[in-house]
C-alpha cells in the first residue's frame, strides 16, 4: 500500500514504496520469472465506491513488466501456509433502505497448515449472480489474526450509500446480497484460496422516490391454483351466465308488456261518441236538419 498524499486541482505527486517479495511464491508463480506489477489507484475507495478498481492505462503509465528470479525463493511445498475461507456470512436485517444502517456477521475459518497473521476482511454489496464484479465498496476491517484450524466470526456495521453511484447498476432491480472478501490484497501467501469470497442470502432493498422517500420493495408469492379452486371458478362463471341470460329475457318480456299497456292506454284514451237519441246528440243534430229543411223546401217551389 503506498500512501499518496492531498493532490490540489492541476497538480501532481511523486511517490515511491520498497516492496519485498516473500521467500515463498504463490502457488502457480513459482514457473515464472517477467511479471507484470499494477499499481490500482484508490485502493481503499475513497474517492470512488465502485468496485473493482483495476489497472486500466497499461504499460508505462499504471503497469510496468518486471524480471523475478525465483530460483532463490523458497519451494512453497516446503512452507506450510494457512488457508482462510469464508463460512458464513448473515445479515441481521432483510430489508434495508438506502442510506441506512445495518450489521452483517461473518464466520471466517483457518482450514491450512499455519497460522495467519493480521488480514483484512472487505465488505461489498452485489447483486445476485455470485460475482463480485460490478459492485459496490461498504467497508474494510483488520482482523488480528486467525490460528490454524480454528474460526473465528466478525460483526461489522454497514451503511448503504443514499442511492447508486451514476452509472451503477446492480444485476437485481430490488435484491442485493452482501459479499465478504478475506485478504482481497493478497497481502501473504495461502495454500488455498477457494472459499475466500461467501456471501449473505438476498436482501429485499427499498426504493428511493422521486420526492426522496424510501419504498419498501415487496415480492409477491407466484399464484397457485388448485383443481377445485378451477372448477368452483368455472362453476360460479357458468351460473353468473345463466343468470345474467335469465334476466335479459325478463327485461324483454317486461318491455314487451309496458309497450302494449302503452298503445292500449293510447288508443281508450280518444273522445267517445255520442249516442244517438240523446239531448246531446239531438243538439248536435240541429244545424244539419235546419239546412235540410229548406233543401227539401226549395225543391218543391
Amino acid at each position: 500500500m503506498i500512501t499518496v498524499p492531498a493532490i490540489t486541482a492541476g497538480s501532481s505527486a511523486n511517490v515511491s514504496q520498497t516492496i519485498n517479495l516473500s521467500q515463498t511464491p504463490p502457488p502457480g508463480f513459482s514457473a515464472g520469472t517477467i511479471f507484470t506489477l499494477s499499481v490500482i489507484q484508490d485502493a481503499d475507495f475513497i474517492t470512488n465506491q465502485l468496485s473493482p478498481h483495476l489497472s486500466t492505462q497499461g504499460v508505462g503509465a499504471d503497469e510496468s513488466q518486471v524480471t523475478i528470479n525465483t530460483s532463490t525463493l523458497t519451494p512453497p511445498t516446503s512452507v506450510p501456509l494457512p488457508a482462510l475461507s469464508v463460512a458464513g456470512v448473515q445479515s441481521l436485517s432483510k430489508n434495508i433502505a438506502w442510506g441506512q444502517s445495518f450489521q452483517v456477521t461473518a464466520t471466517i475459518q483457518n482450514t491450512g497448515a499455519a497460522d495467519a497473521g493480521a488480514y483484512k476482511v472487505r465488505f461489498l454489496l452485489v447483486g445476485t449472480d455470485g460475482t463480485i464484479n460490478n459492485s459496490i465498496f461498504l467497508a474494510d476491517t483488520t482482523l488480528t489474526g486467525l490460528k490454524a484450524g480454528y474460526s473465528g466470526s466478525v460483526t461489522q456495521t454497514l451503511k448503504l450509500p443514499s442511492q447508486l453511484p451514476v452509472g451503477q447498476t446492480l444485476n437485481s432491480k430490488s435484491l442485493g446480497q452482501i459479499a465478504i472478501v478475506v485478504d482481497p490484497e493478497n497481502t501473504f501467501p495461502q495454500s488455498s484460496r477457494a472459499g475466500a469470497v461467501g456471501f449473505s442470502g438476498n436482501l429485499n432493498l427499498n426504493i428511493i422516490g422521486t420526492d426522496g422517500s424510501t419504498t419498501p420493495v415487496t415480492i409477491a408469492p407466484a399464484a397457485t391454483t388448485t383443481a377445485a379452486e378451477t372448477q368452483a371458478a368455472k362453476t360460479a362463471s357458468t351460473a353468473k351466465t345463466a343468470a345474467a341470460t335469465k334476466a335479459a329475457h325478463h327485461a324483454k318480456l317486461s318491455a314487451k308488456k309496458a309497450s302494449a299497456s302503452k298503445f292500449h292506454a293510447k288508443s281508450t284514451s280518444a273522445k267517445p261518441k255520442l249516442a244517438k237519441h240523446t239531448v246531446a246528440h239531438n243538439i248536435d243534430q240541429v244545424p244539419r236538419r235546419i239546412s235540410k229543411f229548406f233543401k227539401d223546401t226549395w225543391k218543391k217551389i
